[in-house]
């Protein structure tokens, strides 16, 4: 369910008026009763602003049309001059697409001809900022963000978003105090810091492997969508040094994948050279979409000036992909496996959380780090195809540009030698 169609389902929960009575009755203690009762039945972090007065506005129908769990929770503070609500509901299988939820939510009645400009904004929850997709339209806006496991959406009329503070309720049923206790504090850490892994497994199956997993954490970066000018992108046509050939194999000439602008990449992370671009290209099977064997990719650096390339008439049905402008950004990434036994569900959810909580998720792509392998762990497969082990190469780009997930990688002591000449790829289907 979107946050869209919240207000329309907490429409329909007639027996959900959290309106002060005048006086404590009988039917206003069963009334209390009931939602305590309800509250008390919701396993997911429900949220709201701190230091103001916010009311119980609804909750939706349980998930499989039951009376418990609730599927979603909203609290609210109704002014004469000002709306804010905050919609609380547990994450699901299913990707939003949080940018659209911001905006379809920050639509202003009062001016239904009102632009709304999308971006990503800063919210601070729990003490710590976060990146939330942000829209705004007239004197209304929204922010949607995945916190942990929930995803939040906050919409306000006539309040500045940067003087709120979400504070997660200690419980569901605070959301019924006048003066409700929230969880604790997180402390603000660098985005780099593997304590955040630590933090992000208490009160999870995972809270035992906490250490484990940070010191596991790898660095990585990235690839964020942006609809900015940016030296760096995902399909469309490469920008290559004026006489560069365009890399040819087997099944004529190669892919265009994506282009990346190496004085972008923080070198915090990267460790590769820090001049120049990579061009990145595929030899796509165009009649399964795979590869057939080794040398399947190209990986081309150039240093100076470079200028935007057509695509060869001769491209087979693959063609140009879509041309996504990306800004490299950094972040921690924890592995998808642990030893032989680990809880997979587990693991992945913290990958989830860990991704929202530095603004990655719907990313375009990710250089380093762990990878998130679509199956099996190909990383030997990769080693095979180039030779040497798996414990010699790194993942050097990932993204879901073509059909599949496709994987490019790359020895080690080559990338941090600024050689690209051995890149291998594999491709992972669903």
């Amino acid at each position: 369910m979107t946050f869209a169609a919240i207000g329309a389902l907490l429409a329909g929960c007639g027996n959900q008026d959290a309106s002060p009575r005048a006086a404590p009755t009988a039917v206003t203690d069963e009334w209390d009763a009931e939602q305590r009762k309800v509250l008390g039945a919701i396993t997911f972090p429900v949220y709201t602003v701190e230091g103001m007065p916010m009311e119980l506005g609804g909750y939706g129908h349980a998930p499989d049309g039951g009376e418990l769990p609730p599927s979603d929770v909203r609290l609210t503070s109704v002014e004469a001059d000002t709306e804010l609500y905050v919609d609380s509901e547990p994450v699901d299988e299913y990707e939003h697409d949080l940018r659209a939820e911001a905006a379809e939510q920050a639509e202003d009645f009062d001016d239904p001809d009102a632009k709304v400009v999308s971006s990503t904004r800063s919210l601070l929850v729990d003490g710590v900022k976060r990146p939330f997709a942000f829209a705004a339209a007239g004197t209304s806006w929204a922010a949607v963000a995945q916190v942990g496991t929930a995803l939040v959406a906050v919409s306000g009329r006539g309040v500045d978003p940067d003087r709120l503070h979400l504070r997660r309720l200690a419980a569901p049923t605070e959301a019924l105090a006048d003066s409700p206790r929230y969880a604790t504090l997180r402390e603000e850490r660098a985005v780099l810091d593997p304590q955040r892994v630590v933090e992000l497994t208490d009160d999870t199956p995972l809270e035992a492997s906490g250490a484990q997993l940070a010191k596991a954490a790898r660095p990585g970066i990235a690839l964020l969508a942006t609809d900015k000018e940016s030296a760096s992108w995902i399909g469309g046509r490469p920008a290559l040094p004026a006489g560069t050939r365009w890399p040819t194999g087997p099944h004529g000439p190669m892919t265009f994948i994506a282009q990346l602008a190496l004085t972008d990449l923080d070198p915090a992370v990267w460790p590769g050279p820090r001049d120049g671009h990579l061009h990145i290209f595929c030899d796509v099977d165009p009649e399964n979409g795979g590869f057939d064997d080794a040398g399947a990719c190209r990986v081309l650096r150039s240093v100076g000036a470079v200028e935007v390339r057509d695509s060869p008439p001769d491209l087979n049905e693959y063609g140009e992909l879509h041309r996504q402008r990306v800004v490299p950004t950094v972040g921690l990434t924890t592995p998808d496996r642990l030893g032989t036994d680990y809880d997979w569900e587990a693991l992945w959810s913290l990958r989830e959380r860990l991704a929202a909580e530095q603004g990655w998720l719907n990313s375009e792509g990710q250089l380093l780090g762990w990878p998130t392998w679509q199956n099996d762990d190909n990383l030997g497969s990769l080693a095979e195809l180039g030779g040497g082990t798996a414990a010699d190469w790194t993942v050097l780009l990932q993204t879901d540009a073509l059909d599949g997930e496709l994987y490019i990688g790359v020895p080690t002591a080559d990338l941090a030698a600024g050689r690209f000449d051995r890149a291998e790829a594999i491709i992972e289907f669903d």
